[in-house]
């Protein structure tokens, strides 16, 4: 074969692997963001956050009632997350339900920035 027709199928080639890599990440993302325990005390003060991060906090995605991933927060509360683009049902492993929001939806393409608050009931 000739130099030529080498680099046209290289090229050719190469183009195909990009294409194929960029659809396959089209779909990639997920959620980021924080879950906080509030109240965090039985009585809160004006003016200071009755909030506190919660670590170590395990959260669960479902869809359809099927568990899908799950996350773990970090000891700042942090959590990230990879999922498919769509509506989930959240919530948290071992422990009542009472986390708002208990939806989250997953936009296509990127990771989107979702919020938790968990009520532990000190009221």
């Amino acid at each position: 074969m000739s130099v030529r027709i080498l680099l046209t199928i290289a090229a050719a080639s190469s183009a195909a692997a990009c294409g194929a890599q960029t659809s396959g990440e089209a779909g990639a993302g997920g959620l980021y963001g924080r879950v906080l325990i509030e109240p965090a005390t039985p009585t809160c003060s004006p003016g200071t956050p009755c909030g506190r991060p919660a670590p170590d906090f395990e959260l669960v995605f479902l869809q359809d009632g099927r568990r899908v991933a799950h996350a773990t927060t970090d000891k700042r509360g942090r959590y990230r997350v990879r999922l498919a683009p769509g509506r989930y049902a959240v919530h948290p492993e071992g422990r009542r339900p009472r986390l708002d929001p208990a939806t989250a939806a997953v936009p296509s393409g990127r990771f989107a920035r979702h919020d938790f608050t968990y009520d532990v009931g000190i009221r």
